[in-house]
């Protein structure tokens, strides 16, 4: 019979993400025995794990003094699988001379006759998986799973013995990154409470209870007072405590990932830690999380730690309303008719897991809430897919349609199709907008009855932004030169800075034409000709992303020949149109001196700009296009 030692030691939230492993090793090896060295803490997790023989308690911060005992007990195995990287035990199992020794491919574990990657980018639980993988087990389930006993199921119902709904609060890490704010904590209690008449138990170690003490000082009045339980159950009535629950609700804690386990409805309050290594691993979690370059930074290695030993600033960016919307949302409090909402916004989606959040984050902050967010996931292969649905489980409001790759002119199509808005919005996911966006080209587009608004933009990069498109008063007309001079076309034929009449766009029959990019370059002046009134927005914004994914920053042969098309046909369609080429186009005469440009002038509908050495320029100069 082969004997098998697992090495795992650490916190809650890592064994319960080893349970899948203990699972999966346990239906390749049926046989086998399988033991487990742990520490005081993984052992609560893991005494009822019905696929373990043997449990190995170990102090980590005695092992030095414990060499000679830890030394025979590895003698005792013919392979040591690794879920802890340390220097010690790996090497310790080579002078044992443990016949196979399976870990990470890290510099703290030494002598392994077998290595895996390990990817702070990838789950925990695929990572644990992977080991099993390279020596050569199948892989049937990533589920994890937790366990208990009788004994403490009995003990907890009877600390939670009253009637009602219950929901389990997690508030405190000894990692003050992952942290919220108290008072956010006691308004989302309050609504619990008081709206929705759920009991509040609070989780947590010992440490925690002046932090709780704290938070009900803040409270002051509510209709179920909660009830304090940090640091009086042991892991295992932990596990039972949650199984009771109808709901949990914590920073990234085990409370959160024993509830997933357990396929109790969670709502995760996200910020610092890495979603792509620790995210629960159960459809009934919704994790609330804001978009910041800097995250994650929290338990990850060679990462710059900006809010080390405070609350980050990606918890802080959440506030109570995110999470009371959220549960509004879960239990359909107060769900507002979004069968003709007046406006809908259509976002498309490919692989864009970088950006997608604060894009969503930007549009569910609107100040304007009758709206709907139409997500076309056009084949996305990345996490693109999973943001959509945590999202889409935080606001009704999302509608999730997904299509193989088809491009971003099918993408919008499809929106358009489907959309039941009086108004049309286009947000690309990489972009975001500011919060009275949506608002304020409404009220503008009702007030003139405009078939189009539109607002200015600014095209941002990591470190900087720049006014691109500017509005400092609004203006009403149906000219169609004075609209292409308000859009400032062809130099911006973006569509997403606007607003459309739905049945504007249904009447005119104009669509994305697919299969090519700059797409906008023909929609954008063929939907100003066709329609009526258009109406620029001072006073909000269009933000504009430009990264090195960007569609416009990609050049190749396809995105020059499909320049060269759109503006060929631009062309074409205004002459049919008589409309004056010279108006629009922007002319450069150049004065040359051995190769090197030293003085040109720039023409630009009534503007004349003048340009020295490409860099030293002045004031610009008016000029009559009529002569």
């Amino acid at each position: 019979m082969e004997k098998i030692l697992v090495v795992r030691f650490g916190t809650i939230g890592d064994s319960i993400f080893a349970s899948a492993f203990f699972r999966e090793i346990r239906k390749n090896l049926p046989q086998a025995q399988i033991d487990v060295l742990s520490d005081k803490v993984s052992t609560g997790v893991i005494k009822h794990c019905p696929y373990i023989d043997n449990i190995i308690e170990i102090n980590p911060d005695k092992k030095y003094q414990n060499f000679k005992k830890y030394l025979m007990i590895f003698k005792n195995y013919d392979t040591v699988y690794f879920l802890k990287n340390d220097k010690f035990f790996t090497s310790l199992a080579f002078l044992a001379g443990v016949k196979r020794r399976i870990g990470f491919d890290i510099r703290r574990n030494k002598f392994l006759t077998q290595k895996s990657p390990y990817n702070e980018d990838r789950h925990e639980v695929d990572c644990y998986l992977d080991l099993l993988s390279v020596s050569g087990l199948k892989i049937e389930d990533k589920k994890t799973e937790v366990w208990t006993d009788e004994e403490s199921e009995e003990k907890v119902k009877q600390l939670i013995s009253s009637p009602g709904k219950k929901v389990l609060i997690q508030a405190y890490s000894r990692f003050l990154q992952k942290n919220w704010i108290d008072t956010y904590w006691a308004d989302v209690i309050k609504f619990l409470s008081d709206e929705m008449g759920m009991q509040v138990y609070y989780s947590g170690g010992a440490k925690d209870a002046d932090a709780y003490n704290n938070l009900n000082s803040l409270l002051g009045e509510v209709k179920i007072p909660p009830i304090d339980l940090s640091g009086k159950l042991s892991v295992s009535e932990s596990i039972a405590l949650v199984k009771n629950m109808d709901l949990v609700i914590g920073i990234d804690s085990c409370s959160v990932h024993m509830a997933a386990a357990l396929d109790i409805p969670t709502i995760l309050i996200h910020g610092a830690t890495s979603l792509k290594r620790w995210r629960p691993r159960s459809e009934k979690c919704v994790v609330l999380s804001k978009f910041f370059h800097c995250s994650p930074c929290c338990l990850q290695s060679g990462r710059k730690k900006y809010c080390k030993n405070k609350t980050s600033k990606c918890m802080l960016a959440l506030k109570a309303t995110d999470v009371i919307n959220t549960l509004k949302t879960m239990y359909k409090i107060d769900k507002k008719n979004v069968e003709a909402p007046k406006v809908s916004i259509v976002v498309p989606v490919y692989n864009v897991e970088r950006y997608l959040a604060r894009c969503l984050d930007s549009i569910l902050s609107q100040t304007m809430a009758d709206i709907e967010i139409i997500c076309v996931n056009d084949g996305s292969t990345d996490e693109s897919p999973t943001i959509l649905e945590e999202f889409a489980k935080r606001d009704s409001r999302i509608v999730i349609v997904s299509q193989e790759n088809q491009g971003l002119s099918a993408a919008r199509n499809v929106g358009i199709d489907i959309a039941k808005g009086e108004y049309i919005s286009f947000i690309d996911s990489d972009d975001w907008v500011a919060p009275n966006f949506i608002e304020k080209l409404y009220e503008t587009a009702i007030k003139n009855n405009a078939d189009i608004s539109a607002c200015g933009i600014i095209r941002c990069r990591k470190h900087y932004k720049i006014p691109l498109l500017v509005y400092d008063k609004s203006v009403v007309t149906a000219n169609y030169n004075k609209k292409l001079e308000l859009a400032d076309i062809p130099t911006y034929c973006y569509v997403w800075n606007k607003l459309y009449r739905k049945e504007a766009l249904q009447n005119s029959n104009i669509r994305f034409e697919t299969g090519r990019i700059y797409e906008d370059v023909l929609f954008t002046p063929h939907i100003l000709y066709y329609t009526k009134v258009f109406a620029t927005v001072p006073d909000t914004n269009y933000y504009y992303f430009r990264h090195k994914n960007t569609i416009v920053k990609t050049q190749n042969k396809k995105s020059r020949q499909d320049y060269a098309y759109a503006m060929t046909e631009l062309k074409e369609f205004f002459k049919d149109k008589k409309v004056n080429v010279s108006a629009w186009e922007t002319r450069v005469k150049k004065l040359k001196f051995i190769g090197l440009t030293i003085f040109k002038t720039i023409t630009k509908r009534n503007i004349k700009k003048h340009v020295l050495f490409n860099f030293i320029k002045w004031e610009n100069e008016e000029i009559n296009n009529d002569n």
